[in-house]
């Protein structure tokens, strides 16, 4: 995704944010004007909605409008390859890469998978070493190998 791309996303998810907020401002308001009917209110006086209720009430009802405008449908549970990689992801890539090609600099893998993907370089460092730390790939002569297992 371009940063213009992540910027426009970001607007519309701010503007329906705003949306949310307005209209939990107008229930607030509708609130406050109306007149309580005393049911519930355990040694208080019948009338008075206390400022701290009226708060907690807009700080959930502001979270959960955040929250389902912004996340949008729940996440599934993270699917796995047979690898034990997660799908999708950059130690994916690599995986695939290095079954595909055999042993490869660090300088081609990253080639490679730069050239399909927009990832820093710093990422795919991380991913080998963690995959290293796995027991999945191993280092020899600069050279990222899949581990014969």
């Amino acid at each position: 995704m371009k940063p213009i791309d992540q910027i426009r996303h970001e607007i519309v998810a701010l503007e329906a944010r705003i949306d949310k907020l307005r209209s939990v401002e107008d229930v607030l308001s509708s609130l406050e004007d109306a007149e309580p009917s005393g049911r519930g209110q355990r040694g208080k006086a019948a009338g008075k909605t206390p400022s701290k209720t009226i708060a907690r009430a807009v700080s959930r009802t502001a979270v959960k409008a955040e929250t389902k405008t912004s996340r949008g449908p729940a996440p599934k549970a993270a699917a796995s390859a047979p690898s034990g990689v997660r799908e999708g992801s950059i130690g994916e890539a690599v995986l695939e890469l290095l079954t595909e090609k055999g042993a490869l600099p660090r300088a081609a893998i990253e080639d490679a998978i730069r050239s399909d993907r927009d990832v820093g370089k710093q990422s795919i460092s991380v991913s080998l070493q963690r995959l290293r730390k796995a027991g999945k790939v191993a280092l020899k002569d600069n050279q990222w190998g899949l581990k014969k297992r």
